[in-house]
């Protein structure tokens, strides 16, 4: 009887799955930043790391504000040897009628705010089908602050449920192709179920599970 328990718990559960933070370069451009054309500033290989990055975050909203300065917790430029410092692993497992999320995070701003968001790819390229804050939708609960050692720890469990900007999540996202996004806002301010004005924010790393 309890050899059967058991096996029915670790069916129940399933296997946990982990993945390490992958640097993005999408939302941001380094020495120099045009509002008309997205190539300029593209990070590259060669980028030098002290060149000062800007905010081009775009999600399709119709007047893009470009270009910002993308900041430092201490309101200083920051420069991109400072944005690829973080390092990270995401493990994730399914429970019973939701997923689980333990993330670690090293090499973050100290005193940064971050938040986690789950994004869901179609399975052809274009738009993803779901976006939405990490943990119970309208809880805010996917939200940390790096501490003085640029340190980070989240834990979370999301339900099957509709997502906090577009979507719906199945009780166990290992179903599907899912990418959790690391967001960094350089306003030091979360902003509930979406990350706030696009020239607040930047997603610096993520995690994929395919």
């Amino acid at each position: 009887m309890i050899a059967v328990t058991a096996t029915l718990m670790v069916n129940a559960q399933g296997p946990t799955r982990t993945r390490e933070l992958l640097k993005t370069f999408d939302d941001v451009r380094a020495g120099a930043c045009s509002t008309t054309m997205p190539g300029v500033g593209v990070v590259a290989a060669n980028t030098s790391p002290d060149a000062l990055l800007f905010n081009r975050t775009f999600r399709g909203q119709p007047d893009p504000d470009f270009c910002h300065a993308l900041l430092n917790p201490d309101g200083s430029q920051m420069t991109l040897g400072q944005y690829v410092t973080p390092t990270g692993r995401a493990s994730v497992d399914c429970q019973k009628r939701l997923t689980q999320s333990v993330m670690h995070f090293s090499g973050l701003h100290p005193g940064g705010v971050y938040t986690i968001w789950i994004v869901l790819p179609d399975s052809v390229p274009g738009p993803p089908i779901g976006v939405g804050s990490l943990g119970r939708t309208g809880l805010n609960e996917n939200t940390f602050v790096a501490d003085d050692q640029g340190e980070g720890n989240i834990t979370a469990r999301t339900p099957g449920e509709d997502l906090s900007i577009f979507g719906h999540v199945g009780q166990c996202m290992l179903d599907a192709p899912l990418v959790f996004e690391l967001v960094y806002h350089a306003d030091n301010q979360s902003h509930g179920g979406d990350p706030g004005n696009p020239n607040s924010w930047v997603t610096n790393a993520v995690f994929i599970f395919p």
